[in-house]
């Protein structure tokens, strides 16, 4: 039986960049979902996320100042994760 996982489209996607990373990186995310299920806070999402990213050894920028630009205005603000600094 031939199973395809539900990232390997996304794996094998060349449009994509760092695909493997993409790949450890969401999956790192579905973890604490599954782990934690719905209904808290999104600072709880926030906190183990970065614990599981720890653990899996991918590096992130914690709460990153961000210049953000939408519909011809700017603001700035906390991103919560730039992991692997590139993507």
């Amino acid at each position: 039986m031939n199973i395809k996982r539900i990232m390997d489209p996304i794996v094998e996607n060349p449009e994509i960049l760092y695909p493997d990373e993409v790949h450890k990186i969401i999956g790192c995310a579905m973890t604490v979902y599954n782990i934690l299920g719905r209904g808290f806070l999104e600072a709880v999402y926030h906190d183990a996320l970065e614990v599981e990213l720890e653990l899996q050894g991918i590096p992130f920028e914690h709460k990153k100042h961000l210049n953000i630009f939408y519909k011809g205005g700017n603001s700035s603000g906390d991103g919560s994760y730039i992991p692997m600094n590139d993507i």
